[in-house]
């Protein structure tokens, strides 16, 4: 099984988080991609709202950029301390559930950090060293592709880390840089310090011993070249970076204008099952009128949760039809979910009635 080896080096945020539509929508050949990004940039969840999550000022000041990713997760802050890989496979090659995607080619990046003494493993999605996180991945599917998308710490920049980050007090700051000590590793604080090379090689021999493939060096197409210049222009503009907050504000807009009375209500709670969910609702009359979920959940496509807002206006506020709602439209619409089930979701919703 022969695939393309792609090495592009260090890149801006925008052209890193831009690759997985860019080649995932032109996909070719089954693609193993390296790269890393160039300076530090805050990464965006799909699904997140950027003032909640990102402080703003900071960034501005720092020079730092925000980007928005096209696939879901929790907002984290990338740098030269980390490197990057990407796994494209063309759809019809794919087989099982989403979980044994992650698995499957997940294998061999988790052989590569054990073959060098680590006691590496997975965690759901995270790369795992000793139980801390070492490496982050999400899935998602493109036109072409399901493409993973992850990173291996190589080092930690905490200071930066914690302060590009959106939190209330000093002192949460500090419980947060704490945590990150406790919970996060990286090749470094395991006493490792070969080069991105080293690391390259030994994914690559991995991918090729347990999974049979053979590799070609390669480079981006016409096709993806154009795409990603184009994905490049789109995405560093404000609409894309602050769509989630302006689609927040319109909901909000509307609430506003809808006379507040008895019967009609508008309510916000977050809820922290597997991953955080931050609902809004509009209720009315025992129907759900309006919905808005954000949060560090992942869903596959990403506009699914558009889908799964649409479908739930007008729905009685009870749990049972909002269950069989909600499952309805995961089944007809093929969306994949992970973070929340359709039974905590319904509950959640049901609980602000």
């Amino acid at each position: 099984m022969e695939w393309r080896l792609l090495e592009l080096g260090p890149v801006d945020g925008y052209t890193m988080t831009s690759l997985i539509s860019a080649i995932g929508d032109n996909l070719g050949k089954n693609t193993l991609l390296f790269c890393h990004p160039e300076k530090p940039f805050v990464n965006v969840g799909y699904h997140q709202e950027v003032w909640k999550e990102v402080n703003v000022d900071f960034c501005i000041r720092k020079g730092i950029p925000i980007v928005r990713r096209p696939l879901g997760g929790g907002t984290i802050v990338d740098g030269p301390w980390e490197q990057d890989f990407f796994i494209f496979v063309k759809r019809g090659e794919i087989r099982g559930t989403v979980k044994d995607f992650y698995q499957k080619y997940l294998y061999p990046i988790v052989a590569a950090l054990q073959f060098f003494g680590l006691m590496a493993g997975l965690k759901g999605n995270d790369l795992i060293v000793r139980d801390k996180k070492i490496g982050g991945t999400g899935a998602v599917d493109t036109e072409k592709a399901r493409v993973l998308a992850g990173d291996i710490l190589l080092d930690l920049d905490i200071d930066m880390m914690t302060h590009a980050i959106n939190v209330p007090d000093e002192k949460f700051l500090d419980k947060l840089a704490g945590s990150i000590e406790e919970w996060l590793t990286s090749l470094r604080k395991e006493g490792l310090t070969m080069g991105r090379a080293v690391l390259k090689e030994c994914i690559v021999n991995e991918f090729q011993r347990r999974l049979d493939i053979e590799f070609y060096s390669g480079n981006l197409t016409s096709k993806e070249e154009g795409a990603l210049k184009k994905l490049v222009e789109d995405r560093q503009k404000k609409d894309w970076i602050f769509c989630i907050d302006n689609k927040k504000q319109r909901k909000l807009d509307e609430i506003k204008r809808i006379k507040i009375s008895r019967g009609v209500y508008l309510a916000k709670k977050d809820f922290k099952f597997s991953k955080l969910v931050s609902i809004m609702v509009c209720v009315g009359e025992g129907e759900l009128l309006d919905i808005s979920l954000t949060g560090d959940f992942f869903v596959i496509p990403p506009a699914g949760i558009e889908a799964v807002e649409e479908a739930l206006k007008g729905t009685k506020l009870d749990r049972e039809s909002l269950i069989e709602k909600i499952r309805g439209v995961i089944k007809e619409s093929n969306i994949n979910i992970i973070g929340f089930t359709p039974e905590e979701l319904a509950e959640a919703i049901a609980s602000l009635s």
